[in-house]
């Protein structure tokens, strides 16, 4: 893991060190949860409120933010026990910091916020299936990962292996959720309505 880091210091270095008052401004919300809120009840009032499926789609979104964090938290920080930059004995140094923000936790392979917000993105984009949608929740996720990385608390690649886990965890509990649909609620198309 640590051979990745000389690859990619210039674009983690270029990123964190990119901040102006709008950008601080707009990103450091990333850094906490209040954002969650919208981002999860809209798509569900709006989409998933009149649906018959709502009970196992409301489940499925449960079952990725839980799943998610698991695996992130439980699962590949221990395993690689990678350093965050902010605790980074060859980095530490060189990180800029928003407002003195420090991540919880000494380990940052994968980042969490990142393979939530596109485990999120990718099983509620399956399950709502409109375009707009999609966009928009991907542009938030997407928006996600790259706070992560100018507010200094991970590296590139921890941003990048978790927008790929949570988009392969967001697939599987979407398959999972269209399997128990089919067998035990209803005969219902989740892109459907």
């Amino acid at each position: 893991m640590e051979e990745l880091l000389a690859y990619e210091h210039d674009l983690f270095t270029w990123i964190n060190s990119t901040h102006t008052p709008l950008t601080d401004a707009l990103l450091w919300p990333f850094s906490g949860t209040l954002i969650w809120c919208p981002v999860v009840l809209v798509p569900f009032w709006f989409y998933l409120r009149k649906r018959p499926d709502r009970l196992p789609a409301s489940l499925s979104i449960g079952l990725i933010i839980l799943l998610c964090s698991i695996v992130s938290d439980l699962v590949f920080k221990p395993l690689f026990s990678r350093f965050r930059p902010t605790m980074h004995p060859l980095y530490l140094e060189q990180v800029r910091l928003l407002k003195e923000y420090t991540a919880n936790g000494l380990y940052g392979f994968i980042s969490g916020h990142t393979t939530n917000a596109f485990g999120f993105a990718m099983l509620s984009s399956l399950l709502i299936g409109k375009r707009p949608y999609t966009i928009g929740i991907f542009v938030w996720a997407l928006a996600m990962g790259y706070s992560r990385i100018y507010l200094g608390a991970h590296f590139v690649s921890d941003v990048w292996a978790g927008m790929i886990t949570g988009s392969l965890l967001g697939v599987l509990v979407f398959f999972l959720y269209r399997w128990a649909t089919q067998r035990y609620f209803i005969s219902h198309t989740p892109t459907e309505g």
